[in-house]
């Protein structure tokens, strides 16, 4: 019943408004009226500049657009808002309508001795700021040479309201590809991310803070977690994902160094990990953290050979020198449905809870994992209380 009313709530808020903006006329600002080379060697920094001043300071509902025959380099963005105008369909709610349409590319700097970073802060790549009703669409690639420096984030949308990401790719980006921060109304759908299984820190989509969140019909590959969802999110829907190789689609890392992170009613559905993907369904927090992480449902996912396909872990750490705590962030409400495919390992599902905050109400429903040598797989569990129901290997004794 929760997570049939969670979905009507998304579906409504974020599917309605996109059927009432195809309507609206729109005024196009091109950026090679405003100078861009887009041969992919000239600097176009100032071109992206010149043309989101013009979109964003337009009377009328506006798109900036990159033209399919551009390659466009450009050095560190923060493109800002409140935008002038208004959308007829989102009058009513108060909200602004940008759209930016790529259908070139864009590239950073090959060397990460060229970026010219504003304040010396390199931190993010391009960035959004409160920019409501945000479109970025096309089928264009965000390039960012990643393979020469992993410290910096692609692209980052925060605080703003109706987003909406479609269609792009983004390919060997610096750290994480795409982070949405202090969202409300954010609809991702057919995006692709490609980065070696070998670099360092590079989430695919990072979700943070945000609420009501659709993402769906996305392949990622990349050296960490393919979709992190982090605190102070809630309401959150991931569908049709393909991930691999990549650590899964986690709820966190929550409560590192004490903090009290909140997540709630997820749910993650229709999901292949493939390609070695290290892990699958994932719930990882760290000791000594407060908070919880509730009503979350993992259903319909099938794993090829990922090394942890279900896993909850309340020892989290990401260095060898981890301090012992006894307080711990609060994992309850959690559901594994239909988890069907094979392990690269021995073991197929690992419940490992806190002693002293243990986990509860965790349901295992119709699992089915077996070794890619054809073995049935085995469990860890320590430390959670719940149920199994239907048929389900391996068992998770501490749930019986």
């Amino acid at each position: 019943m929760v997570a049939s009313a969670f979905l009507l709530k998304v579906s409504f808020v974020l599917l309605v408004p996109c059927l009432v903006l195809a309507q609206s006329p729109r005024a196009v600002y091109d950026v090679r009226d405003h100078g861009a080379i887009g041969d992919g060697h000239a600097d176009d920094t100032n071109a992206l500049v010149k043309a989101w001043e013009a979109t964003c300071n337009a009377a009328s509902p506006s798109t900036m657009r990159i033209p399919s025959t551009m390659t466009l380099l450009t050095h560190p963005l923060s493109f800002k808002g409140p935008c002038n105008h208004r959308s007829v369909s989102v009058e009513i709610e108060g909200n602004n309508v940008v759209r930016w349409q790529i259908n070139g590319n864009i590239i950073g700097p090959s060397d990460p001795s060229d970026w010219r970073c504003g304040d010396d802060d390199c931190d993010n790549w391009i960035q959004f700021k409160k920019v409501d009703g945000l479109s970025l669409y096309g089928f264009g690639t965000v390039y960012g040479h990643g393979e020469k420096w992993w410290d910096s984030k692609a692209l980052k949308i925060r605080d703003s309201d109706n987003v909406r990401v479609t269609g792009l790719s983004f390919k060997k980006n610096p750290r994480v590809h795409v982070v949405f921060d202090s969202l409300n109304k954010l609809y991702v759908s057919n995006i692709t991310i490609d980065a070696p299984e070998d670099s360092p820190n590079t989430d695919g989509i990072h979700i943070s803070g945000c609420t009501n969140v659709f993402v769906d019909h996305c392949r990622i590959s990349t050296g960490d977690d393919c979709i992190s969802i982090v605190d102070g999110s809630k309401f959150v829907q991931i569908s049709n994902i393909t991930c691999g190789p990549g650590h899964g689609i986690s709820i966190g890392s929550l409560g590192k160094h004490g903090s009290n992170d909140q997540v709630e009613y997820v749910q993650v559905s229709d999901v292949v990990f493939t390609n070695g993907a290290t892990n699958g369904a994932r719930i990882k927090t760290w000791q000594g953290g407060k908070g919880y992480a509730r009503h979350i449902l993992f259903e319909r996912i099938l794993s090829q050979g990922s090394k942890n396909p279900v896993i909850i872990d309340q020892f989290y750490c990401d260095h060898e020198d981890c301090k012992t705590h006894e307080s711990a962030v609060h994992v309850s409400n959690v559901t594994f449905r239909q988890i069907l495919g094979t392990s690269m390992g021995d073991t197929g599902v690992k419940i490992d809870c806190s002693a002293t905050v243990p986990c509860t109400d965790i349901v295992m429903d119709n699992i089915y994992l077996r070794t890619r040598d054809g073995k049935n797989a085995s469990s860890q569990c320590s430390n959670a209380n719940g149920r199994a129901d239907g048929k389900w290997l391996p068992s998770a004794p501490c749930l019986n």
